[in-house]
């Protein structure tokens, strides 16, 4: 199910997601310029495009990030930012930290 961040209005927003099997959705509010994720005890997969919430994770559009990285990732600006961000990790039930940027 979607986690939705778009009433979001004080940055940095820090979060935890509880990944499942498939993408989780994450809808970004329209100040955030960029995203940081982390998960200490697993994998996550980030993508971008051609993916849906609760569907399969796609291997050819995936961003692997290995465990114990941070990773920081830059959005787009105008009509080239993406609207959302799809998260999921290598083991159902990881908790992964993300953090909204402005």
């Amino acid at each position: 199910m979607a986690t939705d961040k778009r009433g979001v209005s004080s940055f940095p927003h820090i979060f935890k997601l509880t990944t499942i099997e498939n993408w989780t959705q994450i809808q970004l509010p329209s100040q955030c310029n960029s995203v940081t994720v982390y998960c200490h005890d697993h994998d996550v997969y980030m993508g971008f495009n051609d993916c849906e919430d609760n569907t399969a994770v796609n291997d050819d559009v995936r961003f692997d990030i290995d465990q114990n990285t941070i990773y920081n990732v830059t959005l787009g600006r105008g009509n080239s930012r993406n609207d959302s961000i799809f998260l999921s990790a290598s083991s159902t039930g990881s908790s992964v930290k993300v953090m909204l940027l402005e």
